[in-house]
């Protein structure tokens, strides 16, 4: 059963509400002042909601050089996945027999990368991905996995891009890359502001104990500016500098939640990998949604 406890007030709150629980309790969430709470996952099941959440499903290199295979180990997914299948046919990546990438379990999602065979396994899960939600409180409660290698992330995308990547935005509430334990960054991605530009908008910070504790990542995200915390504190601001243009602020539509563990590739990978860490393991506690009360 899930522990029920007075939860860190990651922003100023002045209301708490009791919501209840799949085991019959109560979570008292704080509410952040002006805000109310529109959606949140306490991961009091015992499998993932498949109206909530979707997986991605990819081989190694899709993105970033990544090293992993992001597969669907969904109840649904493992029984839609016979000889014959359409999945088999299209030649999509299958979960083998006896690994899990995703595992929800006394209150508490697991999503862990493993090497089965050549290959490393992990998931990528995107929250209301046709719907998202445009500004808000975004938050998670999170357990950072180890291992040089490993590069976890909880961020957002749009709804309907508009544009390629960069220019249709990108948020990162948390970045975390294993041969730095103990660093997390935040950021966001621009046509105009971005790597290749040499002037991505970023920042990080030294949090004691991320892959050994709980910490609360959250963003802020309003019309004039976003703002990211660790534990309450301010990490990062990007401020819209109001000219209209979506270069340099294409945050002005809906964007999903996005909770990846990836396992190598440009950035996790930059200083090699240790398979010797496999498998390991991002673990979240939860995940919530506050916006502006009307």
């Amino acid at each position: 059963m899930k522990k029920i406890f007075l939860m860190l007030v990651v922003l100023i709150g002045s209301t708490i509400l009791p919501v209840k629980a799949d085991n019959d309790g109560f979570h008292f969430i704080p509410m952040p002042k002006g805000y109310r709470l529109v959606w949140h996952d306490e991961f009091d099941g015992s499998e993932l909601n498949p109206d909530w959440w979707t997986y991605e499903v990819q081989r190694p290199g899709w993105v970033n050089s990544e090293l992993q295979t992001y597969v669907d180990d969904s109840p649904s997914a493992i029984a839609a996945d016979t000889v014959g299948s359409r999945v088999r046919r299209l030649g999509r990546p299958r979960v083998p027999e006896g690994v899990s990438v995703t595992d929800v379990a006394d209150g508490i999602l697991t999503i862990t990368a493993s090497k089965h065979g050549d290959d490393v396994y992990s998931a990528r899960l995107y929250a209301m991905v046709d719907s998202g939600w445009q500004y808000g409180i975004f938050e998670a409660r999170m357990k950072l996995p180890k291992g040089r290698g490993a590069w976890p992330a909880f961020w957002m995308k749009p709804v309907h891009p508009r544009y390629g990547w960069p220019r249709f935005g990108e948020i990162d509430i948390m970045e975390a890359v294993g041969y730095r334990p103990d660093y997390t960054q935040s950021g966001v991605h621009t046509g105009f502001y971005n790597a290749k530009n040499h002037n991505q908008q970023a920042r990080e910070r030294n949090t004691v104990g991320t892959e050994d504790d709980f910490h609360i990542y959250s963003l802020e995200w309003t019309p004039d500016e976003i703002i990211s915390y660790v534990d309450g504190e301010k990490l990062f601001t990007f401020k819209n500098d109001h000219k209209g243009d979506d270069m340099t602020w294409p945050f002005d539509s809906p964007f999903y939640m996005i909770l990846n563990l990836a396992w190598g590739g440009s950035w996790g990978g930059k200083n090699g990998v240790d398979e010797s860490a496999l498998p390991t393991k991002m673990e979240v506690d939860y995940v919530r949604v506050f916006q502006k009360k009307q």
